[in-house]
């Protein structure tokens, strides 16, 4: 029962997490660089 509550715990951060995943990959590529001075204008 209690690995059944972590792996519904898992499953949902997996879902927020997708889009986290996607900016972690955005943020090593090497098109990062391209945009770094436009984040820093941004943010």
């Amino acid at each position: 029962m209690l690995y059944y509550i972590v792996l519904n715990q898992n499953k949902k951060r997996a879902k927020g997490s997708a889009l986290l995943r996607k900016i972690k990959n955005f943020l090593y590529s090497k098109s990062f660089m391209n945009y770094q001075i436009y984040f820093l204008f941004v943010l």
